[in-house]
């Protein structure tokens, strides 16, 4: 849920806008309808691919919203790593990632997934930016968490890595849960 428990207030702010992925959609889209260019790939073999994509994301995002929703984004004095944010570092920015890339098979459109690569490159650089601010602010907390928990996809969890997290569980200012599941 996207309420502030202190404040009593909702924290639309938490609710992700990728511009990046929604302005490459849009001009994937209009593109499309200017020189359509469909995949070269079955209806139904875009759509075992593209929907499990849809809605994996959508709950990455849910519950990356519902997570943040706790917390005041904008000026946080708390690092994130629980939930989603236990399994990647930038859940809301994967959970962009794999809707981008669903509607783009669902709608059957090349350039929808093409306009995936600037999208992902935008998005990186920010991932970027935030990670430098959040190693100023937590300094070696942060840094125990980017060793634990992978930037963008939790492949697999190595035992040395789930090591380093409960280190970072145990130590600093840190929000956490021991029931880190998606």
């Amino acid at each position: 849920m996207l309420h502030d428990p202190v404040a009593g207030r909702w924290r639309w702010r938490n609710v992700p806008v990728p511009e990046a992925h929604l302005a490459a959609i849009a001009g994937g889209v209009l593109a499309q309808r200017v020189w359509p260019r469909t995949l070269p790939v079955r209806r139904g073999v875009r759509y075992l691919l593209g929907w499990p994509l849809l809605v994996f994301g959508g709950g990455i995002i849910v519950r990356a919203v519902s997570t943040a929703g706790r917390a005041d984004l904008s000026a946080t004095d708390r690092l994130l790593t629980d939930g989603p944010y236990a399994r990647s570092r930038h859940p809301m920015y994967l959970a962009w990632t794999l809707l981008h890339l669903g509607i783009g098979l669902v709608g059957g459109s090349r350039w929808v997934l093409l306009s995936w690569v600037p999208a992902a490159a935008a998005v990186h650089r920010e991932a970027l930016r935030e990670e430098r601010a959040l190693r100023q602010r937590f300094g070696s907390a942060f840094d125990r968490y980017a060793a634990a928990v992978p930037r963008y996809l939790p492949l697999r969890p190595s035992p040395r890595g789930l090591d380093q997290l409960r280190s970072v569980l145990d130590h600093g200012p840190v929000i956490a849960s021991r029931t880190a599941l998606w």
